[in-house]
């Protein structure tokens, strides 16, 4: 597999992530949630194999203690 297969697979992983279709998700309705959501898809989606350096999501305080 060639890098640019790779950066192709990767880029379809998260394109299939990037929206909720299931409207019993405990964030479906909430407009913020889901801009976050596609804020860090799209951080992500940036990110090619042979970049130097990996994107890092400035996760904030509330992300981190649900996590």
């Amino acid at each position: 597999m060639t890098l640019s297969e790779v950066n192709q697979l990767g880029s379809k992983t998260l394109d299939s992530g990037t929206d909720l279709h299931n409207d019993d998700h405990p964030s479906f309705n909430d407009p913020e949630y889901r801009k976050r959501r596609q804020a860090i898809t799209d951080l992500g989606k940036t990110y090619k194999m042979e970049d130097e350096f990996i994107p890092n999501v400035v996760y904030t305080d509330l992300e981190k203690q649900t996590w």
